[in-house]
C-alpha cells in the first residue's frame, strides 16, 4: 500500500469498530435504505449463477465492495470483484462539464470524495480488515484512463454483473458503453442515482444526467430487460 500508513486514529476505528461499521453497511454511498440494499441483493444474488466476473465502478470507503465480497464469499463461487474509482475524487473539468450542463446540480458536491477515508489505502485496508482482500481487486484511476486498459489485458473476459454508480453523466456512459459486449446473456449492469428515495427529494445531485445517460443506453441497446425499483435501475443483457 505504497509504504504509507493510515492515520492512528483510522486504523483504530477499522481495529476496534469493526461491528458498528459492518452494522451500517460497511459505510456504504446507498446509506440507510434497507429497500434498496434488498433490490441490490436480488440482483447481486441472481447474477452469481451466472458465469463471468464482478465490476464495480465507483467505490467510495468501499461500501458496496465489501457488501459483495461478503456475499459472494457466503456463496462459495469462485469470482473477483474489479473495483474501479480514482479514490481522489472527481476529475475536475469532468465535474465542471456536468454542472454547467445541467447535469449535475449540486457545486458542494465538487470535492466530496477527497477524504483520506476515499482513499484506495483505506479501502485496501478496510478489505484486509474484514477478510475481504482474496476476492478483491482495486483499479485505481480515472475510469477513461483504467477499464480500456484491463480489458485490453483481459481479452475474452466476460461478467455477470456491473455496479455502475459513478455519478458523472459522461463516466456512467462511457463505463455502461465499454463492458456491454463483455457482460455474459442475462448480466446484470445495475445504475445508482437514477432517482432518489429521500422523502421530498426525488432526485438526487447527480441524477439529471444519469437519468438522460441511461435513457439513452436503453434506447440503442433494447436490453433483455429493465426498470426501476427501490431507487436502483436495472439493465439485464
Amino acid at each position: 500500500m505504497r509504504g504509507v500508513s493510515l492515520p492512528l486514529k483510522t486504523r483504530l476505528k477499522l481495529t476496534l469498530a469493526r461491528s458498528r461499521i459492518r452494522r451500517q453497511y460497511y459505510e456504504s454511498c446507498f446509506g440507510h435504505e434497507p429497500r434498496k440494499y434488498e433490490e441490490f441483493f436480488r440482483w447481486f444474488l441472481a447474477a452469481m449463477a451466472l458465469e463471468g466476473d464482478i465490476l464495480e465502478f465507483g467505490v467510495a470507503k468501499g461500501g458496496t465492495t465489501c457488501l459483495m465480497a461478503e456475499k459472494l464469499l457466503a456463496t462459495g463461487r469462485r469470482k473477483t470483484i474489479h473495483a474501479f474509482d480514482s479514490f481522489c475524487g472527481f476529475d475536475e473539468a469532468e465535474f465542471e462539464c456536468a454542472l454547467a450542463s445541467g447535469d449535475v446540480t449540486d457545486p458542494g458536491q465538487r470535492h466530496v470524495f477527497r477524504s483520506g477515508e476515499h482513499s484506495v489505502l483505506y479501502v485496501q485496508s478496510k478489505l484486509c480488515a474484514f477478510g475481504f482482500e482474496t476476492c478483491v481487486r482495486l483499479q485505481e484511476g480515472f475510469f477513461q484512463d483504467t477499464l480500456q486498459r484491463f480489458l485490453d489485458a483481459n481479452p475474452g473476459a466476460r461478467f455477470c454483473f456491473a455496479l455502475i454508480d459513478c455519478d458523472l453523466d459522461s463516466s456512467v456512459r462511457f463505463c455502461a458503453e465499454e463492458i456491454w459486449d463483455s457482460m455474459v446473456p442475462c448480466g446484470v449492469l445495475l445504475f445508482d442515482d437514477y432517482v432518489s428515495l429521500k422523502p421530498g427529494k426525488s432526485l438526487t445531485a447527480y441524477s439529471p444526467g444519469v437519468r438522460r445517460v441511461v435513457d439513452e443506453f436503453v434506447a440503442v441497446h433494447r436490453p433483455k430487460a429493465r426498470g426501476l425499483r427501490n431507487g436502483l435501475y436495472h439493465v439485464v443483457r
